[in-house]
């Protein structure tokens, strides 16, 4: 699944059991199982960091659109109803996650997905992703929304100096 940000960045979510690969065009994050994985960037394969675990962590928890049937419920078992959203400007029921974080699913009422939101350690700021029909945008934070300012989620290298 591609996701369209608002600047037109595009995010590219995809999982098989339970890895996920997660890709912004310039880094490139790897879940091959519980709290392990790899990162490529620049061509060059590395450990992720801490930051970076998280991110995938919380992707493959949170993001409904890559469950289907019985794996969907399971996730919402432990879910609370908390009232609702509007995702795309079409509401949806939102359900709150257990953990560490605020972590939340969005499904519209015909039980389909609209959305999913979480803390990002490594943007460091709240983002939200929302889906309506064949419009898969909404890759931006809460903070940014609100006038905060936007923050750029960028790779540890990313953020190193340059030699």
């Amino acid at each position: 699944m591609t996701f369209t940000g608002p600047g037109d960045e595009k995010i590219t979510v995809q999982r098989l059991g339970q890895k996920l690969r997660w890709s912004n065009g310039q880094i490139t994050l790897v879940r091959t199982g519980i709290r392990q994985g790899f990162k490529i960037f620049k061509g060059k394969a590395a450990q992720v960091t801490q930051e970076e675990q998280s991110k995938l962590e919380r992707e493959f928890l949170l993001n409904c659109f890559l469950w289907r049937g019985e794996d969907r419920r399971n996730r919402l078992k432990e879910a609370t109803v908390e009232g609702g959203v509007l995702a795309l400007g079409y509401p949806a029921i939102r359900f709150r996650v257990p953990g560490p974080s605020e972590f939340e699913m969005f499904f519209f009422q015909d039980g389909s997905p609209a959305g999913y939101r979480y803390r990002d350690q490594l943007c460091k700021q709240l983002v939200d992703v929302m889906v309506h029909g064949e419009d898969p945008y909404a890759w931006r934070g809460t903070e940014e929304r609100a006038g905060i300012g936007v923050r750029a989620c960028k790779a540890a290298e990313e953020l190193a100096p340059t030699q």
